[in-house]
């Protein structure tokens, strides 16, 4: 069994710039599939985790903060 991602499947989600899917077009029959480059994929979603983290830890505090301000 082979696991991983369809390169149509990730290509509307990462943003403008990430140039992680590319085309690829094949020299005889000329037929173009999409191809995704995994090591630049994982280095942008481990990013894009860490960002998302920051932001929780971030909202966490914000929840806390308002939920002891309503027990005093």
């Amino acid at each position: 069994v082979h696991h991983g991602f369809i390169a149509q499947d990730v290509q509307p989600i990462v943003y403008d710039g990430w140039d992680i899917v590319t085309e690829q077009e094949d020299m005889r029959s000329h037929e173009v599939t999409l191809a995704l480059s995994y090591t630049d994929f994982i280095a942008d979603m481990v990013s894009v985790i860490q960002t998302q983290a920051r932001k929780i830890e971030e909202l966490e505090r914000r929840i806390n903060s308002i939920t002891e301000d309503d027990g005093k």
